[in-house]
């Protein structure tokens, strides 16, 4: 899967990306770990990337939410 990669400010999200042919999202957190969450609208996605806390709209919008995978090595986000 290829995304747009987005640096974004945040304490726990290091970079985010998106494939609206695919409806998935791709964060990547700065421990380290990559997840995919599949059927994202892209609505949610651009809400995602205004909200002021990244990591509170995660744990209240998309996490336990949607389906996902822990991704083993990163996913390629293109930039």
């Amino acid at each position: 899967m290829s995304a747009h990669r987005v640096i974004v400010a945040s304490s726990c999200i290091a970079a985010m990306g998106f494939s609206a042919e695919r409806n998935v999202l791709v964060l990547e957190f700065r421990n380290g770990l990559s997840y995919e969450y599949f059927n994202v609208p892209a609505s949610l996605y651009a809400d995602l990337l205004s909200a002021e806390s990244k990591g509170a709209f995660v744990t209240r919008f998309i996490r336990g939410r949607f389906a996902c995978r822990r991704l083993e090595r990163p996913v390629v986000l293109t930039q």
